[in-house]
């Protein structure tokens, strides 16, 4: 039943959650060759950016680097570029004199250098032109590279957010795990502490009887509590069982955990990152579920307690991915 709600609220609604891992990948071939862009995104407190291309590429890299900040705002991104010239394809134009006259010149400085060294040959001028890049840095096929990287970073956000419908499943159905936790305890607190409260009474008055009747027998010759009246007695017994209710009471730290989920779930029904902000609502779960533990009086509270703790964690460990 609980399962089916959870599925029908999120077909219902539009999920707003993104995961940082993700893969894009796209193709596209040109009059003078093909080009690949990949991206590949993992898990990262920020935004980092990392290219892999060759250098007739480099000038590219600030449009790619702004185009990836538009459409990612966290995670470890790599964009991979590569390229493969048709065997057929033709320059439009010869090297350019600029060039020529640049790999002359650098020939006639190395033999100044060293003397018995050969000229380079026709093969040797045109491979060295192009390791050198030729005339072009690769900025005049800028726009193709744009508008291929554009899908190729279209594939990786639509790969982030296909994930990221799981994780907003998963994180849903570990609120519904918390609420099942938090409400029932907060419903039976009262009657524990009561119960605690009566229990430590019982104890307290058995105790204080006790120490009288021992002194009455003789068998204690020197003790405070010796002529303490009944009524003396039961104030002190009351006064300990009231401290003992103070101590124990949790309904502030159940009010913020019920405050804290609410939150949660606003922040998934929430435009935008937000997996800061979780990671934030995480960590004051966590603290409001130590605190119970630690006041806890019961069995029932302290499995309660150990319960939090379990989902809570396992809610961290998938906001990890959550952009």
């Amino acid at each position: 039943m609980a399962q089916a709600l959870l599925t029908m609220q999120t077909t219902n609604q539009e999920v707003q959650a993104h995961s940082m891992t993700g893969f894009g990948l796209e193709t596209e071939h040109f009059d003078w060759g093909s080009l690949t862009v990949e991206f590949r995104s993992v898990n990262s407190r920020f935004l980092e950016l990392h290219f892999k291309m060759p250098d007739q590429w480099r000038a590219t890299e600030l449009q790619l680097r702004e185009l990836m900040q538009k459409h990612l705002k966290r995670g470890k991104v790599e964009c991979r570029l590569s390229s493969k010239a048709n065997v057929n394809h033709e320059p439009d134009a010869p090297l350019s004199d600029i060039k020529l006259e640049q790999i002359g010149s650098w020939q006639t400085q190395i033999q100044a250098r060293f003397p018995n060294s050969d000229p380079l040959s026709v093969s040797q001028i045109l491979a060295l032109a192009k390791t050198t890049g030729g005339d072009s840095d690769g900025s005049e096929l800028l726009p193709s590279v744009v508008g291929t990287a554009q899908k190729a970073i279209d594939a990786l956000v639509a790969s982030r957010q296909r994930e990221g419908v799981e994780l907003d499943r998963v994180l849903r159905h570990g609120l519904m795990q918390l609420r099942a936790i938090v409400e029932p305890l907060a419903e039976q607190m009262p009657q524990i502490v009561e119960a605690q409260q009566k229990k430590q009474s019982e104890k307290l008055l058995l105790a204080f009887t006790q120490v009288q009747r021992t002194n009455a027998e003789g068998y204690v010759e020197s003790n405070s509590l010796a002529n303490v009246s009944l009524d003396e007695i039961m104030i002190r017994v009351r006064q300990e069982v009231s401290a003992l209710g103070l101590r124990a009471d949790v309904a502030e730290e159940l009010a913020r955990l019920n405050a804290h989920i609410k939150e949660f779930e606003r922040c998934l029904n929430a435009a935008g990152p937000h997996g800061k902000r979780l990671d934030f609502l995480i960590q004051e779960l966590n603290r409001e579920a130590n605190t119970i533990g630690s006041k806890s009086l019961s069995l029932i509270s302290t499995h309660a307690a150990l319960g939090l703790k379990q989902v809570i964690e396992q809610l961290r460990e998938q906001i990890q991915n959550l952009e």
